[in-house]
């Protein structure tokens, strides 16, 4: 094992450990009383930092396990607020989660300019954002006016991280992929629609990537202007598509063929140019070369499959006929072209493909399932036969890799269709249909030639192993799948072999998939799932020091950031553990004396009412009527009194920016709680979600009350729904 293989199995040891205890406060959420949940969530982020320090404080080869344990202890600080929030049931699902756990994460990056840091605070602010503006457990009532302005301030917070992160600051390429992707996703997702901004943000997004080409392509970066160009095909195709159709109704398709013509005689043009110019380097010809295939070829692929069915099924709905004419017009032509006008082969190949394909599978779809007489998939099979002559032919790895899409696609059609439809086949469940593909997959990668082919091979076969992973719970099969999978990963992540740098990071990416989705595994419990996690890293952390003992010993590292700023962090980790433990017996101390109330729940949807485990809550007093006049979102303090029934409802008072709704003489049986009021009407008060039992969700469908402790500062702290 080398020193990267050292590394990994530290991390992975300190993921397992991370994930144990995660695991183990989730199972043992009712054994604990609520003061020693503070007391432990208050110690959990100190283990490991004092881990840190203690690490710090002798010569060795491993500083990187210490900047490892301050990030594992500021993960565990995150995990440490959600337990308060949890046990009180207070805010604890809301985007004061994130931003709490924000701020010393970035203080942390910014002291230490360790580059794990600002990932985890790029992440925090998108959650942060995302959490405040679209809350899970009630409706903010946002005017189109009010999201135009978040969805703008945020795209600017995007801008700022991407930028940010190719300074010589940062230089993250995580935060720049990251920022990147997620401004791209947000402008197409507003762009299309009916809302009063969509069109505000669709010229926006088209001028905005307009100069995103011109920079990306005055600063030779062929990355951003592959996906600034793929994004523009995107959204021009789906744009022009349903304006268009709007306007000149199957026009359109003609349209489409004329401008596909007239790109790619423009494209073609323009590379000969190129390739003449001694403006620019040879390097970047190809790279720009390279580039612009791409764009043009996706745009025009997409825009010759919708105008070339479109055009077929006005004269025809024979899935036949469609099958034949993709397969004559467009695919058999692309392969006499392809040597002299590549651009045009690529188009014709991948729409054609695509038409042949989806033909095949309407067809099935509307006849293989409709009657119990039997059916052959001789769509698909004719399918499989003809991507894997083209396969052989192409010598394409992006090509090629959409054509293993369509095969693996196509299998799976042909095996549903047999399957369901033949007598002397028994009917195959799901796992069957992985397995299958599985072995498929694994064939397929030990023959391959090509190393793009292997790859492709590598990411179905480890995709579909995860996917079994799932099935045949409580049976040996289960445990089967389970282990060959973290076998399989383990192969991935430590292998020596061709693929290495992919496989490895690969490997990494569905191991913490594995972390994170087995949480909501019921196969087995949380609490066996702690306990075999938390062997688990001690075995890899045994196995990772023993072999990390028999490797020669490098040159010293440079001192780590613990000892360079060790009072400035400390003083960030007592605010830190400070803030944990005011906050855990000040929601204690509500618990302990504030009022009690009794609130009546109001009805809800029984299937959205349980969200993992937590159970989802509305109110009586969540609908405040006579507030017509509220503009955005206010801060509220609500007047609740008892009724005859022995529960609090709302009065009819209510106070906005010190003001009363309408004349106010307070009682002394009057109960104050505040909440944010909602230009809607609506208004929540931080007792929205309840956190309950693994498993127990059923049990609190019946629930009609909830039992509500309010501070004399109106704060509230849910604790036991009733019937």
């Amino acid at each position: 094992m080398n020193r990267k293989g050292i590394h990994t199995g530290y991390l992975i040891g300190l993921s397992l450990l991370i994930s144990s205890i995660i695991y183990f406060f989730a199972s043992n959420w009712y054994v604990f009383e609520r003061t020693d949940k503070i007391i432990l969530a208050g110690i959990l982020p100190l283990l490991f930092f004092l881990v840190s320090f203690i690490l710090a404080r002798f010569p060795h080869s491993h500083r990187f396990m210490e900047r490892w344990m301050w990030l594992a202890g500021a993960v565990a600080f995150g995990i440490s607020v959600a337990i308060i929030g949890q046990t009180y049931n207070s805010h604890a699902d809301s985007y004061v989660l994130y931003l709490v756990w924000f701020v010393p994460v970035i203080a942390f990056a910014v002291l230490t300019r360790y580059q794990a840091f600002f990932v985890l605070a790029f992440i925090l602010s998108v959650a942060s954002y995302s959490f405040y503006v679209f809350p899970t457990s009630y409706d903010p009532g946002w005017t189109d006016l009010q999201e135009l302005g978040f969805l703008l301030l945020f795209l600017l917070f995007c801008h700022i991280w991407f930028f940010l992160s190719r300074s010589r600051y940062l230089l993250s390429k995580w935060i720049e992929y990251g920022s990147f992707g997620v401004m791209h996703v947000c402008f197409l997702t507003q762009s299309f629609g009916h809302g009063s901004y969509n069109q505000f943000i669709s010229w926006l997004y088209f001028g905005y990537i307009i100069v995103s080409l011109y920079m990306w392509k005055k600063r030779e970066n062929r990355v951003w202007l592959i996906t600034s160009g793929l994004g523009l095909s995107v959204f021009l195709y789906f744009k022009g598509l349903s304006v268009a159709y709007e306007v000149i109704g199957i026009g359109v398709y003609f349209v489409f063929l004329t401008s596909i013509v007239v790109v790619i005689i423009m494209t073609i043009t323009y590379l000969r140019r190129l390739e003449l110019s001694s403006k620019v380097s040879d390097t970047w010809k190809h790279r720009m070369s390279a580039s612009l295939t791409v764009v043009v070829t996706v745009f025009c692929a997409l825009m010759l499959i919708s105008s070339f069915t479109g055009l077929i099924t006005l004269g025809t709905s024979s899935f036949l006929a469609i099958f034949l004419a993709a397969f004559g017009l467009l695919v058999l032509p692309s392969l006499f072209v392809k040597s002299n006008v590549p651009l045009l082969s690529h188009v014709l190949l991948l729409a054609g493909i695509t038409i042949v394909f989806g033909s095949g599978v309407f067809y099935h779809l509307s006849h293989g399932f409709s009657d119990n007489r039997p059916h052959i998939p001789y769509y698909s099979i004719l399918t499989i036969l003809l991507i894997v002559v083209l396969m052989k032919l192409w010598n394409h790895k992006w090509i090629e890799m959409y054509l293993y899409l369509l095969l693996n696609a196509s299998i799976l059609i042909a095996l549903i269709v047999f399957s369901e439809q033949r007598n002397f086949m028994p009917q195959f469940d799901v796992e069957h249909y992985l397995f299958i593909m599985f072995l498929f997959n694994m064939i397929f990668f030990l023959l391959a030639q090509k190393e793009w082919n292997k790859r492709n091979a590598v990411v179905y076969t480890i995709f579909l192993l995860f996917a079994l992973t799932f099935l045949n719970q409580g049976e040996w099969l289960y445990w089967f799948w389970n282990l060959l999978f973290l076998a399989f990963v383990f192969t991935l992540i430590f292998s020596k072999a061709k693929l290495h740098l992919f496989s490895y990071w690969l490997g990494i990416v569905f191991l913490y998939a594995f972390l994170l989705y087995k949480y909501y595994d019921f196969a087995w419990t949380l609490f066996h799932k702690s306990i075999t996690l938390m062997i688990a890293s001690l075995i890899v952390f045994g196995i990772t020091w023993f072999v990390s003992k028999r490797q020669p010993t490098g040159s010293p590292s440079p001192p780590s950031f613990v000892r360079t700023h060790q009072k400035p962090l400390f003083l960030i980790v007592f605010i830190m553990v400070t803030m944990i433990t005011y906050q855990g017996f000040y929601d204690e101390w509500i618990v302990q004396n504030g009022s009690e109330i009794k609130l009546k729940l109001a009805p809800i949807d029984p299937r959205s009412m349980l969200q993992g485990d937590y159970v989802r809550l509305r109110y009586d007093i969540s609908n405040l009527d006579d507030t017509t006049d509220i503009q955005g979102r206010k801060k509220v303090k609500v007047v609740l009194v008892k009724n005859e029934e022995g529960y609090y409802e709302y009065s009819g008072y209510y106070q906005v920016g010190g003001e009363w709704n309408k004349g106010y003489k307070p009682l002394k049986t009057d109960v104050f709680i505040k909440g944010i009021l909602n230009s809607n009407g609506s208004a929540h008060y931080g007792i929205e979600s309840f956190f309950i039992e693994e498993g127990s969700g059923e049990e609190y469908e019946a629930m009609n009350y909830a039992i509500v402790k309010v501070g004399s500062n109106g704060n509230a702290i849910l604790t036991e729904l009733v019937k």
